[in-house]
C-alpha cells in the first residue's frame, strides 16, 4: 500500500513540477513579449533551458518547456511555423540537455556545455531556419541577432541560474 501511495504522490509531484515550469515559460515570454520575438531577441525564459540537466527536473522540464515554449509561441508574430518550429527546438535541445546531465551531472562543465548546444540549436533552428529561410529575413541579421540573444538568456542567464542551483544542493565541482 505504502508502495502505490509513493508511486502516486511522485506521480502528482512531476506532474506539478512540468506545469509550473510551463506556467513560467509562457509566462515570462508572453510578458516580456516585445523582445522575446523577431530577429533580435532576448528570450529571458530561456535561462530556464538549463533545469533538463538537473536529475530533480529532467524529464519534467523537457515536457514543460516544450509545452511552455508551444503555449506562448501562439502569439509570436510569426505565426504556425514559430509554434511548431520553435517547440520542435525547445524539445530537441532539452532532451540533449537531458543526456549531458545523465553524463556529466553535477559540474559546471556540464552547464557550460547544456548553454553551448542550446544556444546553437537554436541559432540555427531559429535565426536561420525561421527567420532566415522561411521569413526571409537577412541572414547577416537573424543569426547573429538570435545567437547574440541564446548567450544573454541561455548562456548568461541560464548558467548563473544553474550554479545557483547546484550551490543550493551543495554541488560544486
Amino acid at each position: 500500500m505504502t508502495k502505490i501511495i509513493t508511486k502516486i504522490y511522485y506521480r502528482k509531484i512531476n506532474i506539478i513540477r512540468a506545469s509550473f515550469i510551463t506556467t513560467l515559460y509562457a509566462g515570462l515570454t508572453i510578458l516580456l513579449q516585445p523582445i522575446s520575438f523577431g530577429p533580435v531577441q532576448v528570450r529571458i525564459a530561456d535561462a530556464l533551458s538549463i533545469l533538463p540537466y538537473f536529475p530533480q527536473y529532467g524529464i519534467n522540464a523537457v515536457i514543460g518547456l516544450t509545452l511552455g515554449t508551444l503555449i506562448a509561441n501562439i502569439v509570436s508574430p510569426y505565426g504556425f511555423y514559430d509554434v511548431l518550429i520553435g517547440s520542435a527546438t525547445n524539445l530537441i535541445y532539452s532532451i540533449i540537455a537531458l543526456y549531458i546531465g545523465r553524463m556529466m551531472y553535477p559540474s559546471k562543465k556540464g552547464l557550460i556545455l547544456v548553454a553551448s548546444e542550446e544556444i546553437i540549436v537554436t541559432t540555427f533552428f531559429i535565426g536561420y531556419l525561421l527567420l532566415h529561410i522561411i521569413y526571409n529575413t537577412p541572414v547577416e541579421v537573424s543569426v547573429p541577432g538570435v545567437a547574440f540573444g541564446s548567450i544573454i538568456s541561455q548562456g548568461l542567464l541560464g548558467i548563473s541560474l544553474g550554479i545557483m542551483i547546484l550551490r543550493r544542493e551543495g554541488l560544486r565541482k
